[in-house]
């Protein structure tokens, strides 16, 4: 048996992918399979893409669609930094191609995946695909946001919903899935593209995640105030600029009581003391001289 193929995006080329003949499974599902046409190793494989190193802003999500349903889990890989990161920049590129490829061969293979006689308009078969590279957009306007662009990766379970997908740290050693994919971590993900999906109203193409390698964030832990070796210099300083300041108020004090009932220094001038200023002007005060007061005879007084 041969072994499987991790392609790099560095490695992958869209236009290798092959189609299966279109197969409907018991519940009346309709899917094509995918291979892909690899010339160095001169066979068709299954695709097996892996991702670059890329955040995980929100971490493991769990979907539970009915109540009785098992649980369907899924991540999002950002494609942030993808302007400064080459590698999240080409896996972002080659997802948008095979968003485009996928959306032109449903043009073409009009009647065996959407069962129209006729070839329909190419915008028809874009209004039904959901793409790949997903861009986060209002929901009411539909105007794009300022958010990176991203894609969703599915997490494969068994029948009673547990997850399985190998998964491993930074060191490449074994870890639980479910406690290692946090918010905020990165992660290497490998992923098989295990078919295009026809419903009535919808064309959509998987990505299931096989192989994991999550990088937790970056995040304090426990006690992480740093000790700088000046710190006690900087409080003897404080200490003494206290002590400074208190002895500079006494100072003060001290010079206003000495200076009570004492003689004037005289005026102090600004500027050049050899110009002579104005004198003021002399005020006349007015003499006023008290009238004197005579007593009569009688006994009353007089005023003069």
């Amino acid at each position: 048996m041969s072994k499987p193929v991790v392609l790099t995006m560095n490695e992958f080329d869209v236009n290798k992918i092959k189609y299966s003949a279109m197969k409907t499974n018991d519940k009346g599902s309709r899917s094509v399979f995918v291979t892909y046409d690899n010339p160095t190793e001169k066979r068709n494989h299954k695709l097996y893409l892996q991702f670059p190193k890329m955040p995980v802003p929100s971490g493991l999500l769990k979907n539970e669609y009915q109540e009785n349903d098992k649980p369907r889990y899924n991540a999002f890989l950002s494609f942030a930094n993808m302007e400064s990161n080459s590698k999240i920049r080409l896996a972002h590129e080659k997802m948008c191609e095979l968003d485009e490829k996928l959306i032109n061969d449903g043009v073409k293979n009009h009647f065996s995946w959407l069962r129209q006689q006729e070839v329909p308009d190419r915008k028809v078969v874009e209004a039904l695909y959901n793409r790949r590279v997903r861009v986060s957009r209002d929901k009411d306007t539909l105007k794009k946001l300022d958010y990176p662009d991203s894609i969703s990766i599915s997490i494969p379970t068994d029948k009673d919903g547990n997850i399985r997908v190998e998964t491993f740290d930074e060191n490449q050693e074994p870890v639980d899935l479910v406690e290692a994919l946090q918010k905020g971590c990165k992660a290497i993900v490998v992923v098989e593209c295990n078919g295009i999906w026809f419903t009535l109203n919808k064309i959509s193409v998987s990505f299931r995640a096989e192989n994991i390698q999550v990088f937790p964030p970056e995040r304090l832990t426990g006690f992480s105030i740093r000790q700088e070796e000046d710190d006690e210099e900087v409080k003897n300083d404080e200490l003494k600029e206290g002590e400074s300041s208190f002895g500079d108020d006494n100072d003060g004090k001290d010079n206003e009581d000495n200076n009570e009932g004492g003689e004037d220094d005289g005026p102090e001038f600004d500027g050049d003391p050899s110009v002579e200023s104005e004198p003021e002007p002399v005020k006349t005060i007015k003499k006023v001289t008290p009238k004197k007061t005579t007593v009569s005879k009688r006994g009353r007084s007089r005023k003069a």
